[in-house]
C-alpha cells in the first residue's frame, strides 16, 4: 500500500503537468496583480507589459470598449489622470485550463474569474471622503513567446461594477454606474 501512495506521489511531481501548471498559475495571477497595481500607481504605460495587443477589454463602467492594449492604455490615461489616488484590493481568484495545449501538452489558454475592490479616495474638498466599487474581471489569458509572466498575457478582459458604496462625486470623469 505504501509503494502505491509513493507511486502516485512521484506521479504528480514529475508529471509534466505538475510543475509547469503550479508554475502557469504563479504566472498568470502575477500578471492580474500587476495589472492592479499598474492602475494603483498610475504606471498605465506598463499595461502593455501583462495586456496583449490585440487585448479585447470592455465594462459596464461607461470606460469605451478598446481593441487593443495601446487603446487601453490611452483611454485609461484619459480617465486616470495623475493626482488621483486609488487601492485595489484582490479578493476572490479563480484560474481554469482550457482549450488547446502546446507539442509539450502545457496548456496555452486560461479563463479566470477575480473579484476585487477599488477605492478611491477624494482629494481637495472631498479629502476624507471616498467611494469604492465591488468588481470583477472575466478574463482570457493566451501564452504568448513574449518575456514576462511566463510568456502569459491578458488577452481579453469584461471589467462588472457589482456595486458601489460613497460618495459616487469622487469617480474619475468618465466612470459611470
Amino acid at each position: 500500500m505504501r509503494s502505491f501512495f509513493l507511486s502516485i506521489l512521484l506521479l504528480f511531481v514529475y508529471s509534466p503537468f505538475s510543475l509547469g501548471f503550479t508554475t502557469d498559475v504563479y504566472y498568470i495571477e502575477t500578471a492580474v496583480a500587476d495589472s492592479v497595481i499598474i492602475l494603483d500607481t498610475l504606471d498605465i504605460d506598463a499595461f502593455a507589459d501583462v495586456y496583449a495587443e490585440n487585448l479585447n477589454f470592455a465594462s459596464n463602467l461607461g470606460i469605451p470598449s478598446v481593441n487593443s492594449s495601446q487603446q487601453l492604455i490611452a483611454a485609461t490615461k484619459a480617465i486616470f489622470r495623475p493626482g488621483l489616488v486609488l487601492q485595489d484590493a484582490i479578493t476572490t481568484q479563480r484560474i481554469a485550463f482550457v482549450g488547446p495545449t502546446d507539442k509539450d501538452y502545457a496548456f496555452t489558454e486560461a479563463k479566470g474569474i477575480t473579484y476585487l475592490t477599488s477605492t478611491v479616495f477624494g482629494t481637495g474638498n472631498l479629502t476624507g471622503q471616498i467611494v469604492t466599487v465591488y468588481n470583477r474581471y472575466d478574463d482570457t489569458f493566451v501564452k504568448t513567446s513574449l518575456p514576462g509572466y511566463g510568456g502569459w498575457r491578458i488577452a481579453s478582459r469584461f471589467l462588472t461594477a457589482i456595486g458601489v458604496v460613497g460618495n459616487l462625486a469622487i469617480l474619475p470623469p468618465g466612470i459611470h454606474l
